[in-house]
């Protein structure tokens, strides 16, 4: 035979002085897509959006593809360093509407 204590409230209703999940801090979600600018060497802007976890080298296969370029002729540099092919958004610590430099080796 169960005893329940007729002073606690059943376990499915939260005491007043429990902690609600309306009281906890509003925290935003984790950004999931960032915009990026590629800034050519005479002066275009091309806009591309993407996952912060996606590897630029998907971002500069695809401005390669779009502006007609060799892969192994361009480089993307973000703030003074060479962009690697794993880099992420992420992994740089981007920012939203951040931009990296294309440089054209030919």
């Amino acid at each position: 035979m169960t005893v329940l204590n007729k002073d606690a409230p059943p376990a499915d209703i939260p005491s007043p002085d429990s902690p609600s999940s309306n009281d906890a801090p509003a925290n935003d979600p984790p950004q999931t897509h960032i915009n990026i600018k590629i800034l050519r060497q005479e002066g275009a802007t091309l806009n591309y959006m993407i996952k912060m976890t996606t590897p630029l080298d998907i971002l500069m296969k695809a401005y390669c593809i779009g502006s007609d370029l060799p892969m192994n002729g361009v480089r993307l540099m973000y703030n003074g360093r060479q962009v690697g092919r794993l880099d992420t958004p992420l992994s740089l610590g981007m920012e939203e509407g951040e931009s990296l430099l294309a440089f054209h080796d030919f």
